[in-house]
């Protein structure tokens, strides 16, 4: 996925009232460089928790559900754990390091 698709995808995102994600980005965010594993799951079991309780659940399912797979955003959506591309784990590992 490049930048336009994520915008196009992030602009096209429903109003979702009551979403219990809001303003917690933290938790639902893709790994980051070099977070410990358990820190993730840990993340992401919180995230998965909230989003089984949200009321916002149904809409947000039908929005993921009606995107394409490459336009798919990572980390903890709709009750879902979305592993971000191997492309983007390539490039996020490798950034910042000059041999």
């Amino acid at each position: 996925m490049n930048l336009a698709d994520l915008l196009g995808a992030l602009a096209a995102v429903p109003p979702l009232p009551g979403a219990r994600c809001v303003g917690r980005h933290g938790l639902f965010d893709p790994p980051a460089w070099r977070e410990p594993a358990p820190e993730v799951g840990h993340r992401h079991a919180q995230a998965l928790t909230e989003c089984e309780r949200c009321p916002a659940l149904g809409d947000c399912r039908a929005w993921l559900d009606g995107l394409p797979r490459s336009a798919r955003p990572s980390g903890v959506v709709a009750a879902e754990v979305i592993d971000p591309p191997a492309t983007y784990r390539t490039t996020t590992a490798t950034k910042g390091i000059t041999a």
